[in-house]
């Protein structure tokens, strides 16, 4: 969900090539990379070169450009398996000799599913404040986050650092109804205030052509900040808060191409891997997390291996920033529910593996399993308590329906 935009012009009729590096940091890591350059002018004649240090580049014809269309009309590649490096590629807009003019060049890299509502990834339950950086232009017009609310909530949603027009939309869970929306003029920030019912909503981010800000023929194109913010209502009776054993079942999965399990706090993703992924064995609920506002209650981040297709887990802010840091492979998909760092009454210990072998984590509440992982699985390193959970006794039913 990141890329750029930029605008430049061929001033004589001569053969040129205006080149734009393609920084790791302007591209989503292991996600498709679109580069399209538009002409502005109708007798404009382009075409696109694209080099770098990865084999399979998206080249036809002599090995080094692409002109496919005519006069006025837009180039486009898409180079489906990036490989970031420092500074890997650098893409050339040429001009066919004897046309000139402006021309706006866009490249963009994302996961696919997050064009439309019925696909759109899922950010997890929403505590506290999370920023995600994205584009919107001609050759990708919308993004679409998911978010959940554990809780009764004030949320505000807010767009900035916008280069040119775009617009901010707040959905129900269908991805059809509107709740509120935004569309200030020009460059200006978005922002959206309200109070929502726990449950699952969508967030929309669009480009706004018919009041485009930059000189590119009407067609907007932006990077933008889009930040949530999230703060739980009180229910009400003097100090507020929760009862903590109430919880929030957290329920498993064994993945059967990667061997390895993945957990989630969501209802309506949990319903929808067992009912849609048939490679995910659901193993029922697990542990429970706590609810949001439980007194010293922190957040769990979920990171999801694009590589090897395996889910991360983490309680520690440090090993969390580490990991976006550092670990580009990992796509940071928000916070997972709500435990504990240190043994709090009620809750019981975590265990967390490590396995060699894939690379992945395991994690359980139980202490027999702990232990038979332990003893008869070599490959998993045993890393002591990751955090601190509830037992599910202590919530009730909490199978899926």
């Amino acid at each position: 969900m990141t890329g750029f935009r930029v605008t430049q012009e061929f001033l004589t009729n001569s053969r040129l090539e205006l080149t734009k590096s393609i920084e790791s940091t302007d591209v989503e890591f292991n996600q498709p990379l679109e580069i399209t350059a538009y002409p502005l002018n109708d007798t404009l004649d382009l075409e696109l070169r694209l080099t770098g240090n990865a084999t399979g580049l998206p080249i036809p014809g002599d090995g080094t450009t692409r002109d496919a269309s005519g006069a006025g009309e837009l180039e486009t590649l898409t180079f489906a398996n990036p490989q970031w490096g420092t500074t890997p590629y650098t893409v050339g807009v040429l001009n066919t000799e004897g046309t000139r003019g402006k021309f706006l060049l866009e490249a963009n890299s994302e996961n696919p599913d997050n064009n439309s509502a019925a696909s759109a990834p899922q950010i997890g339950n929403l505590v506290g404040s999370q920023t995600y950086n994205g584009f919107v232009g001609r050759s990708d017009r919308t993004d679409w986050y998911n978010f959940r609310l554990p809780s009764d909530s004030q949320v505000s949603v807010k767009l900035t650092g916008l280069e040119d027009n775009a617009d901010l939309e707040l959905y129900e869970s269908n991805g059809s109804t509107l709740i509120l929306r935004s569309r200030n003029g020009g460059t200006g920030d978005e922002n959206i205030d309200t109070t929502l019912d726990a449950g699952n909503y969508l967030v929309k981010v669009s480009s706004n052509d018919l009041t485009a800000n930059l000189p590119d023929n009407e067609g907007a194109s932006t990077k933008y900040s889009l930040n949530l913010t999230q703060e739980s209502l009180d229910d009400g009776g003097g100090g507020g808060g929760v009862d903590p054993i109430t919880g929030v079942p957290v329920y498993r999965f064994f993945n059967t191409f990667t061997g390895t399990h993945f957990y989630t706090a969501d209802n309506n993703e949990a319903e929808f891997v067992r009912d849609n992924l048939t490679a995910y064995n659901y193993e029922g609920p697990s542990f429970a997390g706590a609810n949001n506002g439980t007194p010293d209650g922190d957040p769990v981040y979920r990171f999801y291996n694009t590589f090897t297709g395996t889910h991360f887990y983490t309680i520690s802010d440090t090993e969390a920033d580490f990991v976006r840091q550092n670990l580009p492979a990992y796509r940071d998909e928000g916070i997972a529910y709500q435990a504990f760092d240190t043994q709090e009454a009620d809750a019981i210990p975590l265990y967390r593996f490590y396995n060699t072998v894939t690379g992945s984590h395991f994690y359980t509440p139980d202490a027999t399993e702990r232990d038979v992982v332990d003893r008869m699985l070599p490959a998993y390193n045993y890393e002591g308590v990751g955090y601190y959970v509830y037992d599910l006794e202590d919530v009730g039913d909490v199978s899926l329906a």
